[in-house]
This record gives structure tokens, sequence and C-alpha cells, in this order.
């Protein structure tokens, strides 16, 4: 898929370390080009990192704004916390620069901290033009609670992994993942 009128904002991907760089990584063999623009590291790292990679991404997102005039989409992967509120910042800065901006929410626990951040919430999300969610009971709380004019759900997408099958007549479950309400 044509992906040069896209930039997408999200956790480094490289090496995959949690939900939303898995999603990432399996996009960037859909897209050609995939532009991306990581601000967060992958995997836990210490707050001052994290400070450097988001100050990075910014001069990074302006960089691509400035010099990038086909980009069209801004498409943001966000969770609670401090993915928010640094997509926050991203989300302003697209929208400053008349961008179609598609709010992606990750994150079990995002009702919770809308809960605590209701009015900022409510106008980060009032500013995005499509809110993707993981599930129709997000879908559902995004289409009652936000003013946005599309709400879509998409699943999760994940490699199919590549494995030798060997019967034993065992049944085996593996959860990977936080266990969250929704």
């Amino acid at each position: 898929m044509d992906g040069r009128k896209n930039l997408t904002v999200g956790v480094a991907y490289r090496p995959v370390r949690g939900g939303i760089a898995c999603v990432e990584s399996v996009y960037a063999t859909f897209y050609n080009p995939f532009n991306h623009i990581a601000t967060a590291p992958a995997g836990s790292s210490s707050k001052v990192r994290k400070l450097f990679q988001f100050g990075n991404a910014l001069f990074q997102f302006l960089w691509w704004m400035l010099f990038h005039p086909e980009i069209q989409v801004v498409h943001v992967h966000v969770a609670s916390q401090a993915s928010f509120w640094r997509k926050r910042i991203i989300i302003n800065l697209a929208k400053a620069f008349r961008k179609i901006v598609v709010f992606h929410l990750h994150g079990g626990l995002f009702q919770e901290f809308y809960a605590h951040h209701q009015q900022v919430v409510q106008d980060t999300i009032d500013k995005c033009d499509c809110v993707i969610t993981l599930s129709d009971y997000w879908r559902h709380w995004v289409e009652t609670t936000f003013d946005c004019p599309k709400v879509v759900t998409i699943n999760n997408v994940i490699e199919s992994p590549k494995l030798n099958k060997v019967p034993h007549g065992m049944f085996t479950l593996l959860f990977l993942g936080a266990a969250g309400r929704g």
C-alpha cells in the first residue's frame, strides 16, 4: 500500500516490545514507505531517555511537516498517561499544519485516565478526524463520549507465527497482554 501520504506516530517498534509496537511492526509491512516517528523508545527506559526521544520526535515531526507537503494523514497511536500527553502535542501540531489526524486508541485503562482528565482529553479527541478503536465496546464508548465525526473498529493485527505444530493431545493457552475492562 502506498504510504507516501501517511505519517505514523507511535513508539519505537524495533525491537517489538508491547502492543502498539507489535501493531506498528505489522503496519510497517503493509505501507511502502512506512513513514514513522517514535515518541518513546521500545520497552521500559529511563525518564531521561524518554524525554530525549520525545524531543527528537518533535524535531522529526516538524521536519516532516515543513519539508514533506505530500503528508496528508497523521496516524497517532495513543494510550493513557505519558503516551497521551506526548501525542496531544503532536495532534495539536498536526492540526496547526492542517493535516488529517487519526487517533488510534490503545490501552484498556483509558476510561480511568479520561475520568481524571476529561476536558483535556475531550478537547484533544474533538480535534481528530477519525478515532480507531480496538473493539466494539471501545467504539461505543468513544461514540457516546466524544464528538468525533468518524469512529471505526480495527482489531489489532499480528504477524502469524511460523510454527511447526507437534500434536500432543493437550490444550495450551497463552495470554500476552494486560487484562483490563473493555
